[in-house]
């Protein structure tokens, strides 16, 4: 019985120095490393979500072999969807880092944290069924919406104040609308008998102004600084042109007879990135055009003008989307009418020199909407084949 116990005893000894053992070669492997390498980073991968918004991506954590390094803060993904439904007219609110919309599905109007950390807020028990797009005003208290009802597109316009909204139809004969990125103006243009007559207002709609009369139909409206730009609507298939009027009621053409013409002005309109094609809607190129009409820049890509949105803070500095591979098609109608779709690379232009830098990639984007955060340190951005909003952080 001696014999046994002794025998018990020495197995129970044994059996605790191995455990005993073990956690000292585990303590050491990793607090100083294994042989050959080290253990020096977890990696946690997958999406996580906060909110309404849906972080995607991942983040970190480097473990180092200094137990008094603390570890660094937690992150927020480069790349951001904001929204599952679909959305129309995203837009900043200016002082804050938010975004407000509308959704495609009720017309409702919505804001919601920029970087998806709080649910999304209704602001309005308005409903503007059908909502196609929309434009704001600087200030973002006023908007025209264009929606469909009865198969025709029509035109709302709203004043959203604190947290009450109001507004009026207008007229459906509306040609096209657009606020000033400077200041609360806006301009519409209407047909007045065999003419169409441009129009400039106040954002609210009051102290409209006829400015000037063009025989021209089928235009676009943009603002170019202090004057407003009219353009024939863009397309393959007819030579287009680019005026700018002055809100005294003079005007000039600075281009004329280009092919597959888009153009979108810096907010101060002194340049342009403008987009063009040969005969047909062939061979898609892409420039930086002065305030005189002149090409001061070809871009080393091809994409479309409408696709690119310009820094506030930077007046030299661009943003586009830029397509992978461009199908054989006639350009731009095949893209506007949904006949092809992209999957876009964004790249930062410098418009001074044309060098552009590509700064994001990899995904099946198709963008459309593109705009800067308040501190320009976020792209906004919906992708055309679902419609819903995104955000990518610009510095990695």
């Amino acid at each position: 019985m001696y014999n046994s116990m002794s025998r018990n005893l020495f197995i129970t000894i044994v059996i605790l120095a191995a455990v005993i053992a073990f956690l000292i070669v585990g303590f050491v492997w990793l607090r100083y490393g294994m042989p050959g390498g080290t253990f020096d980073r977890l990696q946690i991968f997958g999406g996580k979500k906060s909110g309404d918004g849906f972080f995607e991506g991942g983040v970190s954590f480097p473990q180092s072999r200094d137990q008094a390094t603390p570890l660094p803060r937690l992150q927020t993904p480069r790349l951001i969807q904001l929204t599952r439904e679909a959305v129309v007219g995203p837009a900043t609110v200016r002082g804050e880092e938010k975004i407000k919309y509308f959704k495609r599905a009720t017309g409702h109007l919505y804001q919601i944290d920029g970087e998806g950390r709080t649910p999304e807020e209704r602001l309005s028990n308005l409903t503007i069924a059908g909502a196609r797009d929309a434009v704001w005003s600087p200030n973002k208290n006023h908007a025209v919406v264009n929606f469909l009802t009865d198969s025709a597109l029509k035109h709302f316009a709203l004043s959203y104040l604190g947290t009450s909204s109001q507004g009026i139809f207008l007229p459906n004969e509306i040609i096209d609308a657009a606020f000033s990125q400077k200041d609360e103006r806006m301009a519409y243009l209407l047909p007045t008998g065999t003419a169409r007559t441009l129009f400039v207002a106040s954002s609210d709609g009051s102290g409209q102004k006829n400015i000037f009369t063009t025989p021209l139909s089928q235009l676009n409206l943009s603002w170019a600084g202090d004057d407003i730009s009219i353009a024939a609507k863009s397309s393959g298939l007819t030579p287009s042109f680019v005026q700018r009027v002055a809100i005294n009621g003079s005007s000039r053409v600075i281009a004329r007879d280009i092919d597959g013409l888009d153009v979108r002005w810096n907010a101060q309109g002194t340049l342009a990135v403008i987009s063009r094609t040969s005969l047909r809607g062939k061979n898609l190129t892409i420039h930086i055009m002065n305030d005189k009409g002149k090409i001061i820049a070809d871009l080393p890509f091809a994409t479309i003008a409408s696709k690119c949105a310009w820094s506030r803070l930077e007046e030299e500095t661009a943003y586009c989307a830029v397509p992978r591979a461009l199908p054989q098609a006639t350009y731009p109608d095949a893209w506007w009418q949904g006949v092809v779709s992209f999957s876009d690379d964004l790249w930062r232009v410098n418009a001074a020199t044309g060098e552009a830098d590509q700064i994001f990639s990899g995904r099946d984007f198709d963008i459309i909407n593109l705009f800067l955060s308040e501190a320009e340190d976020r792209l906004f951005f919906l992708d055309k084949k679902d419609s819903t909003l995104w955000t990518l952080r610009l510095e990695e």
